[in-house]
């Protein structure tokens, strides 16, 4: 994959899962992979911190998300409702360095384990080295346009049996079922 991913992670208010969710899979998603240069979006909710969830958005260019079409796209009454419903909004923004296939590659993943490291040594090794577990689909090494340092996502079709092994995982995320998607 050339080009670029972001990430959107929300948490939310009790009692507001439901209506975001369907904010998401019905109009804000929708809208979002109609828009030139949006390539494709996998949704997961964490495992570690209640009404969390995140999005992975893969697009030509993280300037997609600034261009004023994802603008107008966005801002609508539906999401004006949303918005005091989000406690935590954090977006960044990543340059894909390696996409490696897994054993398990263009099978649905149905985790995602962040891995980050403020470093760049030794990245590429422990990507590829990941990406040799079973059950990977795919590794992404990227590189955070704000902070500097790596992240790696680890997409698999199920949790490696010691996911800490390789570096800190810092976050784990389970895949929304489709419906949810």
């Amino acid at each position: 994959m050339s080009g670029a991913v972001y990430t959107v992670e929300s948490g939310l208010a009790p009692g507001w899962e439901e209506e975001f969710l369907r904010w998401q899979a019905e109009e804000h998603i929708p809208l979002l992979l109609g828009l030139p240069g949006y390539r494709a979006v996998t949704r997961f909710r964490s495992d570690m911190i209640p009404r969390r969830f995140l999005n992975l958005w893969e697009v030509d260019s993280t300037e997609r998300f600034r261009a004023a079409s994802h603008d107008a796209a966005v801002n609508t009454p539906w999401k004006a409702r949303i918005v005091p419903a989000r406690e935590v909004l954090e977006v960044r923004f990543y340059a894909v360095v390696q996409d490696l296939s897994g054993p398990a590659h263009g099978r649905a993943p149905a985790v995602l384990l962040r891995h980050r490291w403020t470093t760049r040594e030794t990245t590429a090794d422990r990507a590829a080295r990941i990406a040799s577990h079973p059950g990977t689909s795919r590794v992404l090494l990227l590189a955070e346009e704000a902070a500097g340092g790596s992240t790696l996502l680890h997409l698999a079709t199920e949790a490696p049996p010691h996911p800490q092994e390789d570096g800190a995982v810092t976050d784990c995320f389970t895949a929304l079922p489709m419906e949810e998607r």
